[in-house]
């Protein structure tokens, strides 16, 4: 997770899966990991204190563990 405009990392980011009891929190560099999600898509709802909240549909691959290139928050 990173600033859109400074690129910077956001620690503290909160990720939740839709229709799931899966969430997970952006570390110290803005990484994140979210495990066992099934199905082509995932939505996930980012929030974070100041940043307008984000809404984002994914593809998820065949694996158990998907990782995401750097999303940006405004």
């Amino acid at each position: 997770m990173l600033d859109a405009v400074t690129k910077e990392p956001l620690p503290g980011v909160r990720i939740s899966v839709k229709d799931l009891n899966k969430g997970a929190m952006s570390q110290l560099d803005g990484s994140f990991l979210l495990r066992d999600l099934t199905g082509p898509y995932a939505t996930l709802h980012l929030s974070y204190g100041g940043y307008r909240d984000t809404t984002l549909v994914i593809s998820i691959g065949d694996g158990d563990v998907s990782r995401l290139a750097d999303m940006l928050l405004d």
